[in-house]
């Protein structure tokens, strides 16, 4: 027995030479492309719907392919517009999220994934 024959691995045991290099499989492509979705009609792809959320206790009907607003997206549409003068802050909360983001707070520059019956609520405040 060779004194710490533990240490080796495999093929790096001095006494057992590693194995050859394996050439790529001439032939095969590495990653082929996967081809799209192919159409079952027994399984038809679900329309894409608006979503409604509730911003400031009124119900807002989001276009269809909404995923995400943004902290600003939130503001107008509570608001109507959005003050970036550093003389307004405003503060926005949400529940009822999806996975991603069940509820919390954002700030400028942040986002959140939104769902179907998603609730914000928005504040604004004035520096004055």
């Amino acid at each position: 027995m060779i004194p710490n024959e533990k240490l080796y691995k495999g093929h790096d045991h001095p006494d057992h030479p590693g194995k050859p290099d394996h050439p790529d499989h001439p032939g095969k492509p590495d990653h082929p492309d996967h081809p799209g979705k192919p159409d079952h009609p027994d399984h038809p792809e679900k329309p894409d719907m608006p979503i409604t959320i509730i911003v400031n206790a009124e119900d807002k009907t989001l276009p269809v392919g909404t995923k995400q607003l943004s902290y600003e997206d939130v503001v107008m549409l509570a608001y109507g517009n959005y003050d970036s003068s550093s003389n307004v802050i405003y503060t926005v909360s949400y529940s009822n999220g999806p996975e991603q983001n069940r509820k919390g707070n954002l700030v400028k520059g942040q986002s959140a994934w939104v769902q179907e019956g998603m609730i914000f609520n928005v504040s604004r405040s004035d520096k004055s």
